[in-house]
């Protein structure tokens, strides 16, 4: 199989990888065709695959309580996710859904073992990649999870804002 050029060009993973790192990894994705509002996977199934968007769109949710889906992130052309299960043999953290007619890209956790053991500079780069990506989601979560903790403190009344804007614990 073949990745399409602007997919490579797209994504910030796959643009790092060198020609045969990149061609040892095409040899190992399949592809594969969802509807509008599909699930690729919910919250709790098994894990054993990332994904990487061709075309289309996925979003993203996690249950909060019942059957009430709270918005994490929205995923487009170049962009992957998933990738957790590759390294982790653990239930999906959350519910991937497409929003559009999408194409994704599939590594399965036995495919990624196999590149390990035929390209380890090339997967090497590859989990570069992968840890750059987990990264900049985790600099992302730390901004909500600050803004989180902020509005929940003044909704109870906790926090005063000074005028230079910084906390300081009401009196």
């Amino acid at each position: 199989m073949t990745i399409d050029k602007d997919l490579t060009s797209n994504s910030k993973l796959l643009k790092t990888l060198s020609h045969s790192a990149l061609a040892n990894l095409e040899a190992l994705l399949e592809r594969k065709d969802y509807p509008e509002g599909s699930i690729v996977f919910r919250e709790n199934d098994p894990g054993d695959q990332m994904y990487f968007i061709e075309t289309g769109l996925v979003a993203i949710t996690k249950t909060i309580e019942g059957d009430i889906q709270t918005p994490l992130a929205a995923f487009g052309p170049g962009q992957c996710f998933g990738e957790m299960s590759l390294i982790e043999h653990s239930a999906r953290s959350a519910t991937a859904k497409t929003q559009e007619a999408t194409v994704l890209l599939c590594l399965s956790r036995d495919s990624f073992e196999a590149y390990l053991n035929k390209d380890p500079l090339g997967a090497a780069q590859f989990l570069m990649g992968v840890l750059w990506e987990v990264n900049e989601r985790l600099r992302h979560t730390d901004e909500l999870l600050r803004d989180t903790i902020y509005w929940g403190m003044r909704a109870g009344g906790h926090l005063t804002i000074s005028e230079k804007h910084t906390f300081k614990e009401k009196s």
